[in-house]
């Protein structure tokens, strides 16, 4: 996109006024109304003037009919649907993640012509919030079809590959770019709690955004412990072998229960999204409570059955699980490209 920036000042100078003249009216508020927020928002013009006239040249270069985005949380995709708006051109944001309450502003308004959603109960969440009925459709998540329509990793292909014993069973702890005290806290939580078991092998599964080294020297001790960076295994291989998925609040939780994996979550501070105060978990906040019942899960064949079940009314909820999802969110673009749409 960089190609396509050109600095805009007449277009800059002519919003400051405006925004200026705007917030000039609220002086008694006490955010809008508040110099530093004036003057946060000015700041932050020529930029954002730029990158806006920059999606304006390429949806005129593309010559776009429809416009496709997979998140409504990063600046690409809202200045998309916002030009492509302007443009009268009809849009399609996909669910990039869990959604809950917490991030409100993050989801709403729905700036696409239609919201595609994972399951009805992400619907229900923007119908509770004041979202037309028109502007939500349930399609699935197209990256979640991967894990029906393939072949994954088996429990032996993976331990061989990896070099690990085969008599050992498999944890996968899935990680966020918490911040540094938080990300410290869930990983040695699940670590100092997993490491209590034996025979049990923990693949620590890192987020794209984060780096191998703080994991590394918190695993240093334990032998029966491997970090492993995006890419370098694939998490559905991971969780195809797996015996137990540990996290905080990762959308991995839902493809584990995809697997039929058994899900605990480690929440010693209230997540941004509580899969246990959902009912879909059990939740541990020490060490000692995830072994507990990482260790109950691993050799209680009725109370592993117990864990999947209770995993199982959240995901009908929240997840199309049919493998078909690309193919719904398809046939929903190229209607809206037909249609258009109301906004």
């Amino acid at each position: 996109i960089e190609e396509f920036y050109r600095p805009n000042l007449k277009a800059v100078k002519e919003l400051e006024k405006k925004i200026t003249g705007l917030l000039a009216k609220e002086k008694r508020d006490p955010v809008f109304g508040s110099p530093r927020f004036l003057q946060w928002i000015l700041g932050r013009l020529p930029d954002l003037v730029t990158r806006f006239d920059a999606v304006q040249r390429i949806i005129e270069k593309l010559n776009a009919g429809a416009v496709l985005t997979i998140s409504s949380i990063h600046w690409f995709g809202s200045a998309l649907n916002l030009v492509a708006r302007a443009n009268q051109i009809p849009s399609l944001t996909v669910q990039h993640g869990i959604i809950a309450d917490s991030q409100l502003f993050c989801h709403l308004p729905v700036l696409a012509t239609k919201k595609a959603v994972w399951g009805r109960g992400t619907k229900e969440w923007y119908l509770k919030f004041g979202t037309p009925e028109s502007r939500v459709v349930v399609t699935g998540s197209p990256r979640f079809d991967l894990i029906f329509n393939r072949e994954w990793a088996t429990r032996e292909t993976l331990k061989k590959r990896l070099q690990i014993d085969p008599a050992y069973k498999i944890a996968v702890y899935a990680t966020q770019p918490l911040g540094g005290a938080r990300i410290r806290e869930v990983a040695a939580i699940t670590l100092n709690g997993l490491a209590k078991i034996e025979g049990l092998f923990l693949l620590i599964m890192l987020h794209p955004y984060e780096r191998k080294e703080p994991y590394q020297q918190l695993a240093a001790s334990n032998a029966r412990c491997r970090v492993i960076p995006f890419g370098e295994v694939s998490l559905y291989d991971a969780l195809n072998a797996a015996d137990l998925f540990v996290t905080s609040f990762s959308t991995a939780a839902l493809e584990a229960m995809m697997f039929n994996v058994p899900v605990v979550t480690v929440e010693p501070f209230p997540p941004n999204f509580s899969y246990s105060k959902s009912g879909a978990v059990f939740a541990a906040r020490t060490a000692e409570e995830l072994a507990g019942l990482a260790r109950r899960i691993l050799t209680e064949e009725d109370f592993r059955r117990a864990v999947l079940a209770k995993a199982r009314p959240f995901l009908e909820k929240y997840c199309e699980t049919d493998g078909s999802s690309a193919r719904r969110l398809f046939q929903e673009l190229e209607t809206l490209s037909r249609c258009g749409g109301v906004y």
